[in-house]
């Protein structure tokens, strides 16, 4: 219900949705409407994934691991506070928006367009200054099906 109001706010056309996927087992899977354009996995974060992210990060940072330069990525920045739901709405529509076939005005494929050159860390803190997708965010956030507790930002 959240994550298809703030897809349908930031241009997920229509026909395409969010839908739970309850099991992975085969016959579960057989449940999940077609096609599928991605998924998003959702987890409880312990120690090892934390600390598998960092050493990840900094991999990154000093060249021994590269990233594909043409899936669109978002940095999730400390100002825009708990938002892993929204980051992962973005990430999911806005590597999937040439088979959803996205509107050329659409709030997501307007960001993506105009920061194709960005970095993610630019892209996260440019987040911050789109009020419409800033505003979409929010209000999903307040949705009162959202409300889970939040973990810590930086782990256990």
């Amino acid at each position: 219900e959240v994550l298809n109001a703030f897809g349908s706010r930031i241009g997920l056309p229509e026909g395409w949705e969010f839908v739970d996927v309850v099991a992975l087992e085969e016959e579960c899977l057989e449940w999940v409407p077609r096609p599928v354009a991605a998924v998003i996995l959702l987890f409880p974060c312990t120690r090892r994934i934390y600390e598998a992210r960092r050493a990840q990060h900094q991999a990154l940072r000093s060249g021994r691991l590269s990233s594909r330069e043409d899936l669109f990525f978002v940095k999730q920045v400390e100002d825009f506070g708990n938002a892993c739901g929204t980051i992962a709405c973005l990430h999911a529509i806005g590597n999937c928006r040439h088979v959803a076939e996205m509107a050329e005005g659409a709030l997501l494929e307007t960001f993506v367009r105009e920061h194709s050159d960005a970095t993610p860390e630019e892209r996260g803190r440019d987040l911050l200054k789109a009020e419409a997708l800033k505003g979409s965010s929010d209000a999903a956030a307040t949705h009162p099906a959202a409300q889970t507790a939040c973990p810590a930002r930086d782990g256990p």
